[in-house]
């Protein structure tokens, strides 16, 4: 069976009727809204979106998270992932941040993303025991930085930069981090890239034709982007949108001076996606992580990009990047689960 969902749900808050096998390995995909994880869902629901043979869920979601978000008063239920797939030797678990995320608090506050993922990273079904992942995909929309309008593209790298344009500035709202400013040293090996490639031409001639074309600013053609070396660029402590402007291109240009360093262009990190989560998701963990970021904007054009056309083009970029997950989750079961 592929592409739809089974299994019994149970009542939001609830542990799944699912229990992960001995030997089953964890795979982590986090999203970070839920205008992201809704997509994402979709996309693995949909058969003619996934690789043949893709499962369905062994467990199937959490009752009103799939819904709609969190409402300012509502109680935040315990942890628990939107859908669990099993793939070879390997359990996928779907997670969405903003479902643990008190919803008296901003969405986009860095503090509070960042108090809710050690319960992702953490979590245990009912009667199970804590395991770390042992492969983590960090989920997400993001900017494209360079001058070609990339929009309907989708960028797989394995590099994270995070840069706080506001270091000491107290509140409830901010989170600061000795890492930041730094590049932070991928764990995955050049090879999982290359030898042989993750993202061959078959793959490729399969998820291309997939892709969506955005609304607004969309590239003249979509493709997918992918390099060991491509590194998102974290922008954190910006609750409001309206920062993107200066908060971004801020960030690039720390990227760029943590490289100067580096006299050789040819080995210098490229920026494959500005945004502002992805970096947490990989702080998190020391676990093999990748990250799937569908473009949405150029950096300097978010409020531009999205201001008539939010849904459209957030979802087109979502699902984008859920394709490429989809068809990519297959390959990295297989090779952790001989790992």
């Amino acid at each position: 069976m592929s592409g739809n969902v089974a299994g019994n749900a149970v009542p939001a808050g609830g542990d799944p009727p699912w229990s992960p096998k001995p030997d089953r390995k964890r795979i982590l995909v986090v999203a970070n809204r839920e205008w992201e994880a809704a997509p994402l869902l979709g996309v693995l629901a949909e058969a003619r979106a996934c690789p043949p043979g893709f499962p369905w869920a062994a467990w199937p979601g959490n009752g009103p998270r799939c819904v709609r978000p969190l409402q300012k008063g509502d109680a935040v239920p315990p942890a628990s992932p939107r859908a669990i797939y099993e793939l070879g030797h390997a359990a996928v678990e779907i997670w969405c941040m903003q479902d643990l995320m008190n919803p008296e608090k901003s969405a986009s506050s860095t503090a509070e993303k960042k108090r809710i993922l050690p319960s992702i990273f953490g979590w245990k079904p009912a009667e199970g025991t804590e395991r770390p992942p042992d492969f983590v995909v960090g989920f997400g929309t993001a900017a494209w930085p360079g001058p070609t309008v990339q929009g309907g593209c989708v960028v797989v790298g394995a590099n994270t930069f995070v840069h706080d344009p506001r270091p000491g500035t107290m509140g409830p709202e901010f989170w600061h981090d000795p890492r930041a400013d730094a590049l932070i040293p991928p764990t995955l090996s050049p090879s999982f890239f290359s030898d042989p490639p993750i993202i061959d031409d078959s793959l490729r001639a399969q998820v291309e034709p997939r892709l969506l074309k955005p609304p607004i600013s969309a590239g003249e053609k979509r493709f997918i982007i992918a390099a060991a070396n491509y590194t998102s660029v974290g922008t954190i402590n910006i609750p409001k949108p309206d920062d993107f402007a200066w908060a971004d291109p801020e960030s690039i240009a720390a990227f760029q001076r943590s490289q100067d360093g580096d006299t050789n262009p040819r080995i210098r990190a490229p920026i494959g996606a500005v945004d502002t989560t992805l970096g947490l998701i990989r702080l998190e963990s020391s676990a093999p992580y990748l990250f799937v970021a569908g473009i949405v904007n150029q950096v300097g054009e978010f409020n531009l990009t999205l201001a008539s056309r939010p849904y459209a083009q957030n979802f087109v970029a979502s699902h984008n990047a859920a394709v490429v997950v989809a068809w990519l989750l297959p390959r990295i079961s297989t090779l952790v689960g001989s790992s």
